[in-house]
């Protein structure tokens, strides 16, 4: 869809032109008129029906006054998908938001050719701006009106200010009052001191992420694991699991708090994650190691925050995170079946309750088991 503006001469004649005939449509029209929309932003659906992911191209340069007269295309926009923020080029909105067969001179982001095969990314919204032609007219009542437009204000007051004649004879305003009209894109951008501040903690947090959440914590997480001596294990449940000493149960059992915290609560926020498959391997080796943690495990980080789980595993964006997610979940599954002997399951028995410390860890095990299989059905 296309909108394009016409120039004020043609707007005149139309309105003229119309004005016998649609009477008071005369007044409709010229405030329709006073309106313009430029695209703003595109929010990008990658996937299918079923499932996908959600991101966005936004032209972040359409407030500035300097660059507001430019072509859209030369202002600078940028991707926000998730917590990768990177500049785009919004030439490429026909390659990244069209769907359909990719052309022929198109390449992934590792640059693979994609002649043939089938896009799926699509434009899910479009986000127009409507924008004020004409110049806004304000009337400061008290000396704080005017200090704050005085200071909000990029323009010279003799170029502001209309006189007192043309105030009293287009409004029939008294005498001594005053009336500035500006352009909308003149004044200057205030931010409320509490989202400014808001803002302010969310940079934090993204900057402690780009810059403390990387390979580096990665590999430093990694030398920890691999500087403890693990026994010889390709079991679901290592045979010798019962002759291991107390010391060594204590060890290991911390680690696996530490690198389930680690996943759950650092990588699948991170986008530098390359080196994040051997932790998650490290972790399904400790489990395997102490099967009794497998239970308490699973009831933490699976069980009592199911949806996160569920998302983790089918609905996340990262390749990586996603499978690592998914082997390790099932890997817990299958101890919990290996460890207490479970040989069926019974659905009823998911939706029953008792209090704490009153079951059995087997039925335990079964039951969290059986809710997380018939949450997952419901999924399909």
């Amino acid at each position: 869809m296309c909108i394009r503006d016409r120039d004020e001469k043609e707007q005149q004649e139309t309105v003229a032109g119309e004005a016998d005939v649609i009477g008071n449509s005369e007044e409709k029209q010229s405030n329709e008129d006073q309106y313009e929309y430029k695209l703003a932003g595109v929010v990008v659906h990658t996937g299918v029906a079923e499932f996908g992911h959600y991101y966005s191209y936004i032209n972040v340069d359409r407030d500035d006054p300097r660059l507001k007269k430019k072509n859209v295309s030369r202002q600078r926009w940028c991707e926000f998908n998730d917590s990768l923020i990177r500049d785009f080029n919004p030439k490429n909105i026909d390659k990244e938001c069209y769907g359909g067969a990719a052309s022929s001179d198109s390449q992934d982001d590792f640059g693979w050719e994609k002649s043939g095969k089938e896009n799926f990314k699509n434009a899910y919204m479009l986000v127009y701006e409507r924008r004020i032609k004409q110049k806004l007219r304000l009337a400061p009542s008290n000396d704080y009106e005017r200090e704050f437009l005085n200071k909000y204000i990029n323009t010279k007051p003799n170029e502001t200010v209309v006189t007192k004649a043309q105030q009293q004879q287009a409004d029939g305003k008294q005498e001594g009052e005053e009336m500035l009209e500006v352009d909308y894109y003149e004044i200057k951008k205030y931010v409320p001191s509490n989202i400014c501040q808001q803002v302010w903690k969310d940079n934090d947090r993204f900057l402690l992420e780009l810059h403390v959440f990387n390979d580096d914590f990665f590999r430093f997480i990694r030398n920890i694991c691999t500087s403890i001596p693990l026994p010889y294990n390709n079991q679901v449940v290592y045979a010798k699991h019962a002759e291991i000493d107390e010391e060594g149960k204590k060890i290991y059992k911390n680690l696996v708090n530490v690198l389930a915290n680690v996943i759950f609560q650092v990588a699948v926020r991170s986008h530098d994650n390359n080196g994040v498959g051997d932790i998650f391997y490290f972790l399904k080796q400790l489990l395997s190691l102490c099967p009794e943690e497998a239970l308490p495990f699973f009831q933490k980080h699976v069980h009592s925050n199911l949806k996160t789980a569920l998302g983790m595993f089918i609905t996340c964006p990262d390749g990586t995170i996603r499978g690592n997610c998914s082997n390790l979940i099932l890997h817990s599954i299958n101890i919990m079946i290996n460890y207490y002997q479970i040989t069926e399951l019974d659905p009823q028995i998911a939706g029953e309750s008792s209090k704490a410390g009153e079951v059995a860890p087997k039925l335990q095990a079964e039951r969290m088991i059986t809710k997380f299989l018939q949450d997952q059905l419901l999924q399909l």
